[in-house]
């Protein structure tokens, strides 16, 4: 993975990196940096078919070099905000099922150069978590399930990117494995934490599947730390807590991300999360000392 990753805009055949170098810059991925522009990202490779496509009020460019993990093929997408670039997906397919592909593509390819993918989930990871395994690397595989009962495969890293792996069942009752790899510009969060809580301690903490729920925050809370600015604007908002459970059930969290970003909804979820109390899954056992991801939307009325 050292190797492809650095030479991602560069024939395959040619050896630019050793395998043996410390680590890869987290800025970026190969030719590819966060904050270049649109030009300089096409200018990575002149022979390339680029494409440019307008998606709201930022900028999707494609059709640039393939890459080459294991026994899949993935093509790169590079998304651009306000003329810099934020976002690298690389989407591609593997001929076994979404489980066996994520592990494969963990130990093979992305441990040897991130390390272990041991962090809470990103925002786009939605859906009821119906189970977790563990890498020989300290990787955590969860299995989630969506609304309409689709699963799907992810694995994430929080460092200087935040990177996140995803399989799906391919469509259309076909055999395989359509796998993303998000690769994200971290934006530290800076505000308030509940409780001392280090990373490490939460990348170190057994995840807990399907909590049961002594109490939660009522409508109050809600209502009563909603970010007035936020509220007066008309704009809603989430945030996901990363949270250990402590013995009397409840959490000691901190904010893994906040979706806008400095709104206040990350401040106000940690506000919040003093309502909440775990003392164990819905099948009995001890929630006392695992991690446990908590979702807070909030929404206007009406």
């Amino acid at each position: 993975m050292r190797i492809v990753l650095a030479c991602l805009a560069i024939a395959a055949s040619t050896a630019v990196a050793s395998a043996q170098e410390a680590s890869l810059p987290e800025n970026g991925l190969g030719p590819y940096h966060f904050g270049m522009t649109l030009a300089d990202a096409q200018a990575t490779s002149q022979h390339a078919t680029w494409r440019v496509e307008q998606v709201g009020d930022g900028q999707v460019l494609s059709g640039g070099p393939s890459l080459r993990l294991g026994s899949a093929t993935f093509t790169t997408a590079l998304v651009f905000d306000a003329g810099a670039l934020r976002f690298i997906t690389l989407t591609g397919q593997t001929p076994s099922n979404c489980a066996s592909s994520v592990r494969t593509l963990l130990e093979g390819d992305l441990e040897p150069s991130f390390g272990a993918f041991s962090s809470a989930p990103g925002p786009n990871e939605r859906g009821r978590l119906i189970g977790t395994t563990m890498t020989r690397g300290g990787s955590e595989i969860r299995e989630v399930v969506d609304p309409i009962q689709a699963h799907a495969i992810y694995s994430s890293r929080r460092g200087g990117m935040f990177i996140e792996v995803k399989g799906d069942a391919v469509a259309n009752g076909a055999q395989g494995c359509r796998i993303s790899l998000g690769f994200n510009a971290q934006v530290a969060y800076s505000g308030s934490h509940l409780g001392s809580i280090s990373y490490q301690e939460l990348d170190h903490a057994q995840t807990l599947v399907s909590a049961h729920w002594i109490s939660r925050p009522g409508a109050s809370a809600f209502d009563q730390y909603y970010p007035r600015p936020a509220r007066n604007a008309g704009m809603e908002g989430r945030a996901l807590l990363d949270c250990i459970v402590n013995a009397d059930g409840s959490l000691r969290c901190l904010v893994a991300n906040e979706l806008p970003a400095g709104h206040g909804f990350g401040d106000a979820a940690i506000h919040i999360a003093p309502g909440f109390r775990v003392l164990q899954s819905d099948d009995g056992a001890s929630a006392v000392g695992k991690r446990i991801r908590v979702s807070i939307t909030f929404r206007l009325a009406g």
